[in-house]
């Protein structure tokens, strides 16, 4: 879960968790959440929910959901509302660990 007014997650992978893989919560109008070049996939909940009262918007784009077409593909992690996950990548992300 991430309780924060300004992050930025990059170059990540969060997959196989038991719920939702990344959780924003922020009360706050102004939070700046930024989740890039991650894969995110195969969570038992969404890849990422916005369960702020904030109404901020996550920016979610240009990652790796599990599928091609993105988090609404049919092997996609999904996304909640508030979470803008356009420019999905169409594969998974090499990272260097």
């Amino acid at each position: 879960m991430v309780d924060a007014i300004n992050l930025s997650i990059q170059n990540c992978e969060v997959a196989n968790g038991g719920n939702a893989g990344i959780h924003v919560l922020s009360q706050f109008p102004q939070t700046n959440v930024t989740i890039s070049g991650c894969n995110i996939f195969n969570n038992a909940g969404q890849g990422v929910q916005n369960g702020g009262s904030g109404n901020a918007t996550v920016n979610a784009q240009g990652n790796w959901w599990g599928d091609p077409a993105g988090p609404n593909g049919p092997n996609g992690d999904g996304v909640s509302a508030a979470v803008d996950a356009s420019n999905p990548l169409g594969a998974a992300v090499v990272l260097g660990y």
